[in-house]
């Protein structure tokens, strides 16, 4: 979500891990990421 520094946070440290090879540490955030959006963005995305 533009704006939001806890999605910025998630991303970079997916980016981070991506870079590092670190795909387990990638997927967690992808999962933090998701649980993030659903529960503080969900009713900006018309859900």
């Amino acid at each position: 979500m533009p704006g939001c520094s806890e999605c910025l946070g998630f991303a970079n440290r997916r980016q981070n891990a991506r870079s590092a090879s670190d795909y387990s540490a990638a997927t967690d955030a992808n999962v933090y990421l998701r649980r993030h959006l659903e529960a503080e963005h969900e009713e900006s995305q018309g859900a």
